[in-house]
């Protein structure tokens, strides 16, 4: 055998041994299955093997040293297994690998790279989602030269990225994400001509973007987000005209977004053409003085139709101040208004006309490179034979003449020198000059004043000056004063013979020696925050969690503008958060049109910045758009029709912008938008039907503008909408009866507006309803009582109208604290805390017209006493036919029966001390059956309530066909007459001998002779069987059964624990006929029971299999916790769900069940923390994931109970190899 392949299958148990003697084996490929344990030995004697692909499977272990004598191994591939420990260095003599992939194991170092520079035929490396630390070898850079893919990232690297990796210049991609990598990016990254893949992402990457940048021709991915880059994002990066994903977000940067960026935006490839365009923009700026980015072009102006507007009479409005000459036979003073004589104008007007023949926007219509430098020659020529050097003397710029006035004569000495040795401008030897020249040399007076400015700003820090900068020093000592308590004694470190910077969690710039990460995580300080730290204004990083401190976040944190991440969570602090922390980029100005030529855009947010002007009209070319999110700018002007055409757009933000006019009707267009934020602008008008048809919407968000109007009544198409504010707009009319139609709405808020009219009492149709707010307008009548049925409304807002009547008192009335009802004068009524008036009794009516009321009484006592005898002679008839034997039912007519005699003799005539539960419906007596010796369980019908003998009926229907080793199995029933002649029903299942799951999980006492403790393995091993038991009442059943009530009562465990389910006979029957479904209703008592049954029971939505899940992962958690869901922990809105949520994943231990720690061997105990071995943490982590997973509130987000089935018996095999 030369190939064996069982890739992607279903295989479970170990690798067999017995592959070892098939020597001849080339390929084998055992990936994506449930393989366990080690790689075995015999797999080294297969010395042909050129394919060894394990990956996808539950490997363990250490990989194998003896992988060394595999020497024709060409593909190698063990990643998502468990491996951990060290890469063998033995995998050096696989001379002939070209592909190695270790990803997503729990390996740890990285000494093997040295080892690898061996593979000199290696091609790809993946050694991503590991658990590599330490630093990357110098000895990187010697790998083959044939690699093309890299993959270091989620890993745990930390130090600088080594300039030699830049050797690797075959490399097309290159991932190092989410690492603790520092240091700058290395300029020899500039090799990497051939990169379509850089991800850099989430590390601590300092410094600026290199112009090498423009080199990756080939990029089309670029990630440096999540790092501490600073500077601004090079023009370079236009150079990359395939780049598809562009990552810089949560850096350091600054400027604005060069328009290189969006050069190639059109999709063309570079060409000798673009570089012509390039240096004709380059020739305008240089005599004009203007950016092509410059703010002044606006409305689809740019510095080629700015100069082309003034070409050839009005240069001069245009001309670079710095170029104008003086002369010895016309001065500025003798030229009226700046005229140049002749010479100079031609030749001016010559090099624009130069530059705008480069810049033409047709690429064929632009001038080439070789009649450029012909007519720069000629102009040069003309001019030079016009003017001698001695006749023209250079102006100085208003800029340089300030620079003097600085008197920084000694900087300007440094700076002049620095200057001179680099560019060297021959001011003394030259004859003649030109105005290229001046240019030239007006860029060095450029430099010259940025860097002094530089120096003025930065002087202390960067040497210049000796001057020690002690700001950071002093709010450092301020900082440690306020804190009282240090049980790890890290302050120590903190004393003036130790520069601040070496402090215990400080990180300096190592240029400026200034703070830019103070982190003091999960030290257990106590003390108040200082105000003082507000003046650490290099500070990118504050990370304070996980201690004990107290007070309110101080005002003055709001002064670090450099912050990009700030961790206090874990403390006690109190008040209000400050309103002056932003956390948004610092770009400014216009956003530029050319960012549409982005056409593969899938998601923009330029949230929280400075951009003004216009929405550009480019946007619309953006068809493959779905995230827009331009909120907190100083956006102005209209929304353009051309939104429409953003199909794909399902999240539109513009909030707390300057944008006035209509909402445009080409909205509606968005056929896909779900969420639309407008609040905080200046928009008029009225609601566009158009948009009120988008029955996608969730969220419709229109406060804080000018809208007026009514609300149209087509707001009722918005089945899906679950927010809508009109808060604070000039509405007027009455509430459309129709908004009672959104049946999923959950907050309304339409207070501040001139609403008048009653409040429609449709808003009662909205069961799921949590806040009402329609203060402060000018509404009628009374409050509708049937809001007193709104179960979740826990908000009502009314204050401020015109209301009368009585105030209602149930529900969310009875909770003064969110009911607001002030400065309506003429209500009254109400509870007592809201301080109304009594309403008065109407009795007039009932004394002016007694004889009326007493026919009327007698009527109705008539029609009563007729009723009441027609319920007798019901009741009486449907008696006498229940008489007749049970045996007559179609529906139980395969089961055998007992006799009433013969369970009142097995369970002692019903004995209390034979009672093993009760519910609604039944009582459950252990007992046994004549001429049988067995215990059985004997579920006996409380007749008495209200639809038992229809959960007598469906159960029996129910049970009948249904069997499943994790079902409660149905020996036989009876159906018969007790003693006193009442009808008698029951139903004998077999009795588990080990009682119920909520036995175990809260005993009443514990048993001297047997604890009820159930270890980890006992509650994994009944998880399983639960939803082997729903996976098969949903999947394989003949009729879809609903369980409906799942609940530790309704778990059953037998000898050998293991689980059954009970009590799902009285849950709905979905039944699938001729491929329609049939919904039969239970009409007895309530959907679940309280904690298990999902939100939506309560909601008035029908009973579904995503409940069931619901409950099951609630079930999960319980068992976990060891906590109810009924808990009286759970208060004020908390639940079982979110309360594990809080400590999901990393503060598991402190929720779990007490009695699972000791069940497991641990690693460590600290204090009141148990440190569980790596592999039962994580199967706890996963069985947490799948309980919150079945468990979330929206029923379509819930995980099925194939997909949990699958992932518990995956579990279940890890715990397995693990012990």
């Amino acid at each position: 055998m030369r190939s064996f392949n069982l890739g992607d299958n279903n295989f479970y148990g170990k690798i067999p041994q017995e592959l070892g003697r098939c020597t001849h084996l080339k390929i084998l490929r055992l990936y994506g299955n449930n393989l366990i344990g080690k790689i075995p030995i015999q797999i080294g004697s297969l010395r042909k093997l050129t394919e060894l692909s394990l990956y996808m499977n539950q490997l363990t272990g250490r990989i194998p040293s003896f992988v060394g004598n595999l020497s024709a191994l060409i593909h190698f591939s063990l990643s998502n297994n468990k491996f951990e420990g060290n890469i063998p260095q033995e995998i050096c003599r696989l001379k002939n690998l070209t592909f190695l992939a270790l990803g997503d194991n729990s390996t740890n170092d990285l000494e093997f790279l040295k080892s690898l520079t061996n593979c000199s035929m290696l091609n790809r490396l993946d050694i991503g989602y590991n658990n590599f630390g330490g630093h990357l070898p110098n000895s990187l850079g010697n790998l083959s030269a044939q690699l093309s893919l890299l993959h270091l990232g989620v890993n745990e690297i930390f130090g600088e990225i080594p300039a030699s990796l830049g050797n690797l210049i075959g490399l097309t991609l290159l991932t190092m994400e989410e690492n603790h990598i520092s240091g700058i990016i290395p300029t020899t990254f500039g090799k990497f001509q051939n990169m379509q893949v850089l991800d850099l992402n989430a590390n601590k990457l300092s410094g600026e973007i290199g112009t090498f940048i423009g080199n990756f021709s080939q990029l089309f991915h670029l990630g440096m987000g999540g790092n501490m880059l600073e500077g601004k994002i090079p023009p370079s990066i236009g150079n990359c005209q395939k780049l598809q994903h562009l990552d810089l977000s949560h850096n350091n940067l600054r400027g604005t977004i060069p328009v290189e960026v969006f050069k190639y935006g059109v999709g063309s490839e570079v060409s000798m053409n673009g570089d012509m365009y390039s240096f004709g923009v380059l020739m305008l700026e240089m005599l004009t003085g203007r950016r092509p980015t410059d703010e002044i072009f606006e409305g689809g102006q740019n510095l080629y139709s700015f100069v082309k507007n003034s070409f050839p009479n009005n240069l001069l409005q245009i001309l670079d101040p710095s170029l104008v000459p003086a002369h010895g036979q016309a001065t500025i003073e003798e030229e009226n208004n700046h005229n140049l004589t002749s010479a100079v104008e031609k030749c001016l007007i010559s090099l624009i006309k130069v530059g705008l023949a480069c810049s033409v926007e047709s690429p064929n219509e632009r001038m080439n490179i070789v009649d450029v430098t012909r007519e720069l020659s000629k102009i040069r020529r003309v001019f030079l034979a016009e003017y001698e050097w001695k006749h023209v003397q250079v102006s100085r710029s208003n800029l340089l003449s300030k620079m003097y006035e600085l008197d920084m004569i000694s900087i300007h000495t440094i700076i002049s020198k620095t200057l001179t040795s680099i560019f060297q401008p021959p001011l003394i030897k030259m004859k003649y000059f030109s105005l290229m020249f001046l240019a030239f040399w007006s860029i060095y007076f450029h430099l010259f004043s940025l860097f002094t400015l530089n120096l003025l700003w930065f002087g202390p820090n960067i040497g210049v000056f000796s001057l020690e900068n002690e700001t950071d020093y002093l709010a450092l000592v301020k900082f440690r004063e306020s804190i009282f308590t240090d049980p790890y004694e890290i302050f120590l470190s903190w004393n003036t013979s130790t520069h601040f910077c070496n402090w215990h969690g400080i990180t300096c710039n190592p240029m400026h020696q200034r703070v830019i990460e103070l982190n003091l995580h999960g030290y257990k300080l106590k003390g108040s925050i200082s105000p003082h730290i507000g003046n650490l204004s290099y500070m990118r990083i504050l990370s304070l969690s996980n201690n004990s401190f107290f007070g309110n976040i101080p005002q003055e944190l709001g002064r670090l503008s450099q912050l990009q991440y700030l961790h206090v969570g874990n403390n006690s602090l109190v008040g209000k958060i400050p309103t002056n922390l932003t956390w948004g980029n610092q770009f400014s100005g216009k956003i530029p049109a050319e960012l549409g030529n982005l056409k593969n855009l899938i998601l923009l947010t330029m949230d929280n910045s400075h951009f003004k002007g216009i929405i550009p009209s480019s946007f619309g070319k953006f068809q493959k758009l779905q995230v827009l999110s331009l909120s907190v700018n100083k956006l102005s002007g209209h929304i353009g029709a051309f939104i429409g055409n953003l199909s794909q757009l399902f999240f539109f933000n513009i909030e707390e912008n300057m944008l006035e006019g209509n909402i445009p009707p080409s909205i509606g267009d968005c056929q896909m938008l779900q969420y639309l934020f407008l609040s905080g602008n200046n928009f008029k008008g009225i609601m566009p039907l158009e948009v009120l048809n988008l029955s996608t919407l969730i969220d419709l968000t229109l406060s804080e503008n000018l809208l007026s109007g009514r609300i149209p009544k087509e707001v009722g198409n918005l089945k899906n909408l679950n927010f809508l504010d009109i808060s604070e707009n000039r509405m007027f009319g009455d509430i459309p009866i129709t908004i009672g139609e959104c049946i999923m709405l959950e907050h309304l808020y339409l207070q501040g507006n001139s609403l008048h009219g009653i409040i429609p009492s449709s808003l009662a149709s909205l069961k799921g309803l949590q806040r009402l707010d329609l203060s402060r307008n000018f509404l009628s009548g009374l409050i509708p009582k049937a809001l007193e049925n709104l179960y979740f409304l826990q908000y009502f807002n009314a204050s401020f109208n015109m209301l009368d009547g009585e105030v209602p008192t149930e529900g969310v009335f009875r909770n003064a604290s969110e009911l607001v009802v002030t400065g309506n004068t003429k209500l009254c009524g109400g509870i007592s805390e809201l301080h109304l008036p009594l309403c008065p009794v109407k009795v007039k009516k009932l004394i002016a017209k007694p004889r009326k009321f007493k026919l009327i009484a007698v009527i109705v006592s008539v029609v009563a006493f007729i009723l009441v005898l027609s319920i007798i002679l019901t009741i009486c008839w449907i008696r006498k036919r229940n008489k007749k034997p049970f045996l007559d039912s179609p529906t139980i007519d395969q089961l055998a029966k007992v006799s009433y005699q013969s369970l009142y003799n097995g369970t002692n005539g019903f004995s209390t001390t034979n009672l093993i539960g009760s519910g609604y419906f039944s009582s459950v007596y252990k007992g046994t059956l004549e001429l049988e010796d067995k215990i059985v369980a004997i579920k006996v019908l409380n007749l008495q309530r209200k639809g038992a003998h229809k959960s007598f009926i469906t159960e029996c229907n129910a049970l009948k066909n249904v069997k499943h080793r994790n079902l409660v199995q149905i020996l036989t029933c009876c159906s018969s007459t007790d003693y006193k002649g009442q009808e008698f029903k029951a139903l004998i299942f077999e009795y588990m001998r080990n009682g119920s799951l909520e036995q175990w999980l809260h005993p009443l006492t514990l048993g001297a002779d047997r604890p009820m403790i159930l270890n980890l393995d006992q509650r994994l091993n009944i998880m399983i069987d639960i939803a082997s038991a729903l996976h098969y009442l949903h999947h394989e059943c003949e009729q879809l059964i609903i369980h409906s009530d799942l609940k530790p009562s309704n778990v059953l465990l037998d000898d050998d624990m293991t689980a059954h389910v009970s009590d799902f006979g009285i849950a709905r029957l979905l039944l699938t006929i001729n491929g329609t479904t049939s919904k039969h209703t239970s009409t007895i008592g309530i959907k679940g029971t309280l904690g298990y049954a999902p939100p939506e029971y309560g909601m008035g939505f029908e009973v579904s299999t995503c409940g069931d899940m619901y409950s099951f992962g609630i079930l999960m958690l319980e068992m976990l916790t060891g906590k109810r869901p009924t808990d009286e922990m759970f208060q004020d809105g908390q639940n079982l769900c979110n309360f594990v949520t809080i400590s999901f994943p990393d503060n598991l231990l402190q929720i779990l069940d007490p009695h699972l720690i000791p069940t497991y061997e641990t690693t460590a105990f600290n204090g009141n923390d148990w440190n569980l071995h790596p592999n039962i943490e994580k199967c706890l982590v996963s069985l947490f994931r799948i309980g919150l997973a079945c468990s979330m509130e929206s029923p379509n987000e819930r995980m099925n109970v194939v997909d949990a089935t699958r992932e518990l018996n995956r579990i279940r095999k890890v715990l397995l190899v693990g012990e």
